[in-house]
């Protein structure tokens, strides 16, 4: 049978309370599938908000997509494109 790795990692947890204001709970995971490949999900309380997404990390871009729900505000979809030049594509200056 063949074994499979999985590297979980906690993102975040973070509890936050004013004295004017409920404690809010904001907890997150990110699940590495495989060298590229990562799964993301959150929740966070006060109010209500659900989130998660995938990520794709090639050798120069990484694309990240994602959204969330929250109770008041409903769907909010995100991306994130990001360029990272190698070195020895970048020129030096004068």
């Amino acid at each position: 049978m063949p074994v499979i790795h999985c590297k979980t990692k906690v993102r975040l947890i973070e509890i936050n309370k004013s004295t004017m204001e409920a404690a809010q709970f904001r907890a997150g995971l990110e699940y590495h599938i495989v060298n590229e490949l990562y799964l993301r999900a959150g929740m966070g309380t006060n109010p209500a908000v659900i989130s998660f997404g995938i990520g794709l990390n090639l050798k120069q871009i990484k694309i990240d997509l994602s959204s969330s729900y929250n109770q008041v505000l409903g769907y909010s979809p995100q991306i994130s494109l990001m360029y990272s030049p190698s070195k020895a594509s970048v020129t030096p200056g004068p």
